[in-house]
């Protein structure tokens, strides 16, 4: 179960066409820290079912990222052991040694979005898992708009 989401945002990322870059920046919109921020080293797992990205930066923004988190930054390498393959691994891509970057923000995402380190500052994909739309579309329209309006591929999950 907790690799769900960052196999989910793999798919996504496939889905979305931006799979084969070399250098992929998401923005994990609304996290929860008991979902999304919990073990944050099986993010290294969506690195891993990206052979083609050699570097993952996810933005964490929302509102309910710990107070502690805010303003954090932590970088993840990918190893043979954390699923990164290698020689004869058939992805035919890195293998170990990518990059995982982590960036956390507290707080609304369109207020908090232009405070992200600069490298994590032009996503090419956003994704909300499980953001309840139906009942609060009201509130998530200021953070998806700016989104939708760039052309940014959002994927939401239910």
């Amino acid at each position: 179960d907790a690799l769900s989401f960052p196999l989910s945002g793999a798919l996504l990322a496939y889905l979305a066409g931006v799979d084969g870059a070399e250098t992929l920046t998401v923005h994990i919109l609304g996290p929860e820290p008991a979902a999304e921020l919990r073990c944050r080293r099986k993010w290294l797992a969506m690195l891993a079912a990206l052979p083609h990205v050699r570097s993952l930066r996810l933005l964490f923004c929302g509102p309910r990222v710990p107070a502690r988190l805010d303003g954090v930054a932590e970088e993840l390498v990918l190893t043979e052991a954390s699923g990164g393959g290698g020689a004869g691994s058939g992805g035919g891509g890195r293998g170990a040694g990518g990059r995982l970057s982590l960036a956390f923000l507290r707080g609304d995402y369109h207020h908090r979005r232009p405070e992200a380190p600069a490298k994590f500052g032009q996503e090419q994909l956003a994704i909300a898992f499980h953001p309840g739309l139906a009942e609060h579309a009201a509130d998530w329209a200021p953070s998806l708009r700016p989104l939708l309006r760039r052309g940014t591929p959002v994927g939401l999950t239910a």
